[in-house]
């Protein structure tokens, strides 16, 4: 694996790693790039496991970098992330409720329109 993409994976991996991504980790992940950026000038044919050496796999980085949050804010910014999905998840429901009974009566409408629909023919009687 060429240096380029195993840096990439290797960074890709940490932020996947992060369960918050605000401004503060952001930040922390600009410097760690810059980090492994210099390491990759340095080292321009790091394989992946290299830099797991010398930074520790993503999920040491990840732990080390929780750890070394405070606990309050830690506990804010996951708060605000789960109010976050059960809303998204709450509104989503609600939409294919929503979409559901319109389109139950939208069926409905079609088949009161068959029903009543007039044919408009023609029936001539030949009498003998």
């Amino acid at each position: 694996m060429g240096d380029t993409n195993a840096k990439n994976k290797y960074f890709k991996d940490i932020k996947t790693l992060l369960p918050i991504k605000s401004s503060q980790e952001k930040d922390y992940l600009v410097k760690l790039k810059k980090n492994l950026d210099e390491y990759s000038y340095d080292n321009p044919n790091s394989t992946y496991d290299d830099y797991a050496e010398k930074f520790g796999t993503a999920k040491d980085i990840v732990v080390a970098y929780l750890d070394n949050c405070n606990e309050d804010y830690l506990i804010s910014k996951l708060r605000i992330r789960n109010i976050f999905v059960k809303a998204i998840t709450i509104i989503t429901i609600l939409s294919v409720l929503v979409s559901m009974y319109f389109l139950c009566i939208l069926q409905e409408n079609y088949n009161i329109a068959k029903q009543e629909h007039i044919s408009d023919s023609e029936t001539t009687i030949i009498e003998e």
